[in-house]
Formats: structure tokens, C-alpha cells, sequence
């Protein structure tokens, strides 16, 4: 009996190493397929995030596209995409196929990933194709967005300190300060700028056409052409107390408080005559030059229309609260005689016309043709030319100046090297950007679509 149970109790214990070996058989094929279905989910959650980011890349690739379409809506890179493409299913490989035949100097590397833009050159649909982990990445994960694209006229608000269309001479002590303390009183010409004396810009100094090194807070030159205002005296004549025409009278203009003009047309005929002391004409070579004398103290908006300005408004005593408007009856071109001039005689001292502060632009002075400083003069607002703009003496102005260099009107003040210029010790101080009535000369993107492809 004794011997049978020890027989059973060997079997047992035979059975229970069985048992154990066949659980560990279970739990080691269990672990393999836990470790396996865990591989695949890293997988899938690392395609997850690629996938995402593509779409991030991608993002910045269109805000990046929007914003040289804003410079420059002609702007492209160079494919054509077959007209039978366009919205339809191949439309994103195509763009895929397009942004992978660019050379690595377009591929442009963000947190996320990396993009490249694709603008056809025979639409105006702008294309972002977003990367991930990168181009190159066997295991990339790649979308594409499509915008659809409009060019609109925008208004334009000056945000240089000075902005100059043509080139620019900075010489003498001239000093260009930012009043906020932020060092925003940038300078940039879209030609070349040359410089010397012993001036100071409180800002980044540009040039479209000359060659600077970046420092830490501004970027190099050549720098990108700064769109410019269209300088259209028009925009501003329904603000004009008083309109000062070529038969040498003056009328009472849009905002003359008694007799307004009627139909917003400058000189034509409809309007009041109007007293204004201090005021007179000559005629000369066939122009209308309009000047002051010193009876001249009654503040306004005053457009001239068809002639050119040169002489002194306030003084030292007498801050004269005026806006001066002058307008060439050439259009924007540069039709001879020059006129549409202003020529500020010294000790001149103005700030701009509450009425316009009001309408929201801080705008004194507004010229088709130049803007020529003729000695020491205190401006408060900005100052506006559609050709060339000359500081010289002590003139020292409150706002932004810009010269757009649109043309050169022979015979008109500023016509050396068709130059615009800054000598002596002027200033310029600059508060922030000003608001203008005038379209910008670019058109601006805008997007009226937005797709995934």
C-alpha cells in the first residue's frame, strides 16, 4: 500500500511541473502578443502625431505664402498646373509632385516639420504642402492645404518713420527718434540709402537696393520693396475748409463752416468766393504759386488745387493749427509745369488740423508734387509727398514723412539726383503708425477659400 502511494505521489508532482511549464508557455505567448499589439500602437501613435503636424507645417506655409502675396500678389513659383487639374482629386498629388521637385533651398523648416509653397503661375491659388516628420522621412506623412486667393485694394497707414520709394541721402546731425521709447523709428527706401555726419536713427535703418548686415533687433539689406501710399490729394478734399484755386481766388471748400462746396469737386465753379487773410497768388510761367503773409493766422485745412506753395504758416509765437493740401491738376504723373509743390519757409511752426485728428489722420502735410524744407520749422503730423521730400536747416517734425518717388517733375524744388534728403540738424520723431485715406500702390491678399486637399 505504502509503495502505491508513493508511486501516485512521484505522478503528481510529475503532472504539477507540467502544469507549471505549460503556464509559463501561456504567459511568455501572452507577453509576445501584448508586446507586439503595444509596438503597433507606437507606431500608429507616432503616424498620429506626423499626420498632425503635417498639417501644422502646412499652416505655416500658407500664412507665410499670404504674406509675400501681400507684398507682392504677382509673385509665383514658376509651375503650371494643367487647367483640367484644378479642382479636382489630382489637384493634391499634383501639389505634392510640385513642392517634392523643389530644391532643398524651398523646403523650410518649422517646429512640426518642414513646407513648401507652390504658387502656380497661371492661378492664383496659393498652395502649402506640410511635412512630417520632414521631406525626406521614409515614414512622412504629408498634407496639403489650398487658399484661394483675391488681390484687394487696402488703405494704407504709414508704420516707418521714414519711407522713402526712390533713394535717400541721411547726412549731417539729423536725428530719427522714436517718442514711444520702444526704438521703432524705422527708416527704409526702396532704393539706396546713403549716409554721413554723425546722424541717429532710433530703429532699423533698410534699403531695397544697398547692402547692410543684419544686427540682433533688424534684419539685412537688401531688404524687401515697402509698399507705398498712392498719393491722391482727391481723398482729402471733402475735409477742406477753404479751396484755393488757379484763377487765384479762394472758395469756401466741403468743410467751410458758411458756404460749403456743393459738389465736392475742387474749382469748379460752384463754389463761394471766400475772404482769407494773408493769402495771395501769383502767376508765374503759367503756374499759380500760392504764399502767405503775416496776416496769416486763421487755422484750417487748406487745398490748393492746380498750383504750388511756398512760404511760412505760424511762427515762433503762433503755433498754427493747419493741415496743407496740394494737389498738381497733372494726375500722378509727372506732367509739366511742376506743380502740386510745397516749399516751407523758415521758422514756420504748425500742427495739424483738428478736424482731421478727428477723422482719425494726423496728417499736416500732403504734396503730389515735393516736400522741400527751406530752413528751421516745426511740424506736429505726418508728412506725405508723391515725389521727393528735402529736410535742411533745424526743420524738426512730430509724425511720420514719406517720400513715395513716384517721378520727378522737371523744374520741380527737389530735383538733384531725383533724391530724397535729410542735412543739418533735422528731426524727425516718430510716435506709431498713422492712418492715411490713400489705397496702398499694391493690392492685398485675400483669401476667400480655404481647402484641404
Amino acid at each position: 500500500m505504502n509503495r502505491k502511494l508513493r508511486t501516485l505521489h512521484r505522478d503528481e508532482h510529475g503532472a504539477a511541473i507540467a502544469l507549471v511549464l505549460l503556464v509559463g508557455v501561456v504567459l511568455v505567448l501572452l507577453s509576445s502578443v501584448m508586446i507586439a499589439r503595444g509596438m503597433r500602437q507606437l507606431v500608429n501613435t507616432a503616424g498620429d502625431t506626423n499626420w498632425d503636424n503635417g498639417l501644422f507645417a502646412a499652416e505655416a506655409g500658407l500664412d507665410q505664402g499670404l504674406q509675400v502675396l501681400d507684398r507682392d500678389f504677382a509673385f509665383t513659383t514658376g509651375e503650371t498646373i494643367p487647367v483640367e487639374v484644378v479642382g479636382t482629386a489630382a489637384e493634391g498629388p499634383w501639389a505634392v509632385a510640385a513642392a517634392d521637385a523643389r530644391s532643398a533651398a524651398d523646403v523650410v523648416v518649422v517646429s512640426e516639420g518642414e513646407y513648401v509653397v507652390v504658387r502656380p503661375a497661371n492661378s492664383t491659388m496659393l498652395l502649402a504642402v506640410g511635412y512630417a516628420p520632414s521631406r525626406s522621412a521614409t515614414e512622412r506623412r504629408v498634407r496639403v492645404i489650398r487658399a484661394s486667393v483675391d488681390a484687394v485694394p487696402w488703405i494704407y497707414e504709414v508704420e516707418h518713420a521714414l519711407l522713402v520709394g526712390g533713394n535717400l541721402e541721411v547726412s549731417g546731425n539729423t536725428t530719427i527718434t522714436d517718442i514711444s521709447a520702444n526704438d521703432g523709428a524705422a527708416v527704409h527706401a526702396n532704393g539706396t540709402i546713403g549716409s554721413s555726419g554723425s546722424y541717429v536713427v532710433e530703429g532699423c535703418v533698410t534699403a531695397s537696393a544697398t547692402t547692410f548686415a543684419a544686427t540682433a533687433q533688424c534684419p539685412p539689406s537688401p531688404a524687401p520693396v515697402e509698399p507705398l501710399p498712392v498719393i491722391e490729394p482727391l481723398a482729402m478734399y471733402p475735409f477742406a475748409h477753404f479751396v484755393l484755386c488757379d484763377d487765384q481766388l479762394v472758395y469756401g471748400g466741403p468743410a467751410h463752416a458758411a458756404t460749403p462746396d456743393p459738389d465736392l469737386v475742387p474749382c469748379s465753379g460752384n463754389e463761394t468766393v471766400v475772404a482769407l487773410a494773408g493769402w495771395t497768388a501769383k502767376l508765374q510761367g503759367g503756374v499759380v504759386g500760392w504764399t502767405t503773409g503775416p496776416s496769416a493766422s486763421t487755422g484750417g485745412v487748406f487745398y490748393i488745387d492746380n498750383g504750388n506753395f511756398s512760404g511760412k504758416l505760424g511762427d515762433s509765437a503762433l503755433v498754427l493749427e493747419a493741415s496743407l493740401i496740394v494737389a498738381n491738376g497733372q494726375g500722378s504723373g509727372c506732367a509739366m509745369p511742376a506743380t502740386g509743390n510745397i516749399e516751407i519757409g523758415a521758422n514756420s511752426n504748425v500742427v495739424r488740423h483738428a478736424s482731421l485728428a478727428a477723422a482719425g489722420y494726423d496728417i499736416t502735410l500732403v504734396a503730389q508734387g515735393d516736400v522741400a524744407f527751406n530752413g528751421s520749422a516745426t511740424f506736429g503730423g505726418a508728412i506725405l509727398a508723391h515725389e521727393q521730400i528735402r529736410y535742411q536747416g533745424t526743420a524738426d517734425s512730430w509724425g511720420p514723412v514719406v517720400a513715395v518717388d513716384a517721378c520727378d517733375t522737371p523744374g520741380s524744388p527737389i530735383s538733384k539726383n531725383s533724391t530724397s534728403s535729410t542735412t543739418g540738424n533735422a528731426t524727425i520723431n516718430f510716435a506709431g503708425p498713422v492712418s492715411t485715406p490713400f489705397f496702398a500702390n499694391t493690392l492685398r491678399a485675400e483669401v476667400v477659400g480655404w481647402y484641404e486637399l
